[in-house]
């Protein structure tokens, strides 16, 4: 799947979580993981301590979610790419359920790649840093 997620979250945030793709993302721990997408999110979104912790558990249970998929579906693309969809989706859900009206706006802009219309994003992150902060 090449769409991407977490970019944030590609997001900041591509499109999707973007587990199945190999970067060194995929080489680090679920927790690892979460806490520089939080960190990432923290900044564009402008997340407050509370906020930041919510975010960071759902970030965190997300990464827990596609790396167990991607052991049980290691060879099977198709499955694996369904898993990977309702795991974004029930992270969106979340996401909207804890985040205000305008960060969630925002990330909406973010995830569908339009990064480029807000200013925050060159602050966050450096030149050809991705969102996950790696």
């Amino acid at each position: 799947m090449k769409s991407y997620f977490f970019v944030v979250i590609i997001l900041l945030f591509g499109h999707n979580v973007g587990y199945s793709q190999t970067s060194k993302a995929d080489t680090t721990s679920p927790e690892v993981r979460a806490t520089a997408l939080t960190a990432s999110m923290t900044c564009e979104l402008g997340l407050d301590d509370p906020e930041q912790d919510v975010i960071q558990g759902i970030n965190l249970d997300a990464y827990q979610q596609m790396d167990k998929a991607a052991k049980t579906y290691a060879s099977n693309a198709k499955a694996l790419d369904h898993a990977e969809a309702q795991t974004e989706t029930d992270r969106n859900i979340k996401l909207k359920n804890n985040l205000s009206s305008l960060q969630w706006a925002t990330y909406e802009r973010l995830s569908n790649g339009q990064s480029r219309l807000l200013n925050l994003t060159k602050v966050c992150r450096k030149p050809g840093q991705d969102a996950y902060g790696f």
